[in-house]
């Protein structure tokens, strides 16, 4: 997860990006596979998924905002789901 500056979501993904790349090399030793880890920047009020698995990377095209609370929960159930 990564807390966006100055309210805006496009800063920060670089380095929840390389997080979730450390993560992956560090679960790739284990004996469970990794099929992919997941990652999340907020503002508070605005939200943004992003999913890495093998060498890519694939954001979630959509801001989900706080209003969306339902939403962000079901992602949030679905990504723990998945892991």
């Amino acid at each position: 997860m990564y807390e966006a500056k100055d309210d805006n979501l496009r800063h920060g993904p670089g380095r929840c990006i390389a997080v979730r790349v450390a993560a992956w090399e560090f679960n790739a030793r284990s004996p469970a596979p990794v099929v992919a880890v997941y990652g999340v920047g907020t503002t508070g009020a605005a939200w943004k998924f992003l999913r890495l698995a093998g060498s890519g990377v694939t954001p979630d095209v959509p801001e989900y905002f706080i209003a969306e609370l339902g939403r962000i929960t079901g992602i949030l159930s679905h990504i723990r789901r998945t892991v």
